[in-house]
């Protein structure tokens, strides 16, 4: 996984930071990552349309792809 020049921002408060592994519960969601492979553009993951599953908002899954930026936790909303 390449993190030069990717950007990570907070999941509450979306304060940006270079990405990195050393990031507080850092996910990486870039070409590759689960996110990017097994979730669909409708929000649902790949499982849910399956011909046997409960139908999906969409009708063909299509993978949501590198999301331009990675997500960790920055501490806004305390650590306890």
């Amino acid at each position: 996984m390449d993190l030069t020049e990717r950007v990570a921002r907070c999941a509450y408060c979306s304060y940006e930071s270079p990405s990195s592994q050393e990031l507080p519960f850092f996910e990486f969601l870039g070409e590759g990552s689960d996110e990017a492979t097994k979730l669909c553009i409708c929000g649902y993951h790949s499982i849910a349309h399956d011909k046997d599953a409960q139908p999906a908002t969409c009708m063909e899954f299509v993978a949501k792809g590198d999301r331009g930026y990675d997500r960790f936790y920055c501490g806004c909303r305390g650590w306890d």
